[in-house]
């Protein structure tokens, strides 16, 4: 059991990678193709698109979520990474290890550096995160 903090981000940013590694293979699938491969707001690098358009794009009135960061955020991975599912789904798991690195920290506020670990890999491993994970349009919600 680790009982430093840099003892604990070690094994922790592992099993948090780990979990997710089989999710690097998908490609885009339900919504990650409507939001992401059919949108040209991503697609074509319209970024000033991104503050203005709604976030589901074609949503009815009152429906609309505002996520311009997101939506220029996936613009930007696909003109870096020209348009390839693997890259989306290494950032998502990057993210995914970066909050519970973040978990772990906030965690060693409270209680022991030992305990903090066990809260953060919990956290880590925990099957509520599939979604906003495994499939790209759910990191919005990391």
């Amino acid at each position: 059991m680790p009982t430093t903090l840099p003892r604990a981000r070690v094994p922790l940013l592992f099993v948090a990678a780990s979990v997710y590694a089989n999710s690097l293979g998908n490609g885009f699938t339900f919504d990650d193709n409507w939001l992401i491969v059919e949108n040209p707001v991503v697609t074509e690098g319209r970024v000033a698109d991104a503050f203005t358009a709604p976030y589901w794009r074609g949503a009815r009135v009152g429906t609309e979520n505002y996520r311009p960061i997101m939506l220029s955020s996936f613009g930007l991975e696909w003109a870096v990474f020209d348009g390839s599912a693997f890259e989306f789904h290494v950032v998502s798991v990057l993210v995914h290890v970066l909050v519970c690195l973040l978990v772990l920290a906030l965690l060693t506020r409270f209680v022991s550096i030992p305990a903090a670990f066990l809260g953060a890999l919990l956290f880590a491993v925990h099957p509520v995160h599939v979604e906003a994970v495994a499939n790209v349009v759910g990191r919005a919600e990391l």
